[in-house]
């Protein structure tokens, strides 16, 4: 993969799988675009997620580490497949996007 695609990904965001937690510290996200690992610097999160949830964020070096800049959103099981394939395509309606990113905001019926 090219410096400059890879420079790009990292500006991205896109779908990470949990693969290990430290609360306080930090977790090790695994990029389910790139397959790339990550040991993320994030105290808040650390304490919040869990080995195996799917986030949506946008991981950055940041010196001899990476962080997570701007915002965490937990996605749903059932959007592990559909949803990088999606951050990929870049004919991608932005607005399909925010749907699935929603979705948890969408009140249960029962």
């Amino acid at each position: 993969m090219s410096h400059a695609v890879v420079r790009s990904r990292a500006r991205q965001p896109s779908v990470h799988e949990v693969e290990e937690v430290r609360p306080g510290e930090g977790l090790t996200l695994r990029d389910l675009r790139a397959g790339d690992l990550h040991a993320i610097r994030e105290r808040t999160a650390s304490r919040q997620l869990h080995v195996g949830n799917l986030i949506c964020a946008r991981v950055v070096p940041a010196g001899d580490t990476w962080q997570i800049f701007g915002g965490i959103e937990p996605i749903a099981p059932a959007r592990r497949a559909p949803l990088p394939e999606m951050l990929d395509d870049e004919t991608t309606d932005p607005a399909d996007l925010v749907v699935i990113l929603s979705e948890r905001f969408v009140p249960v019926r029962g």
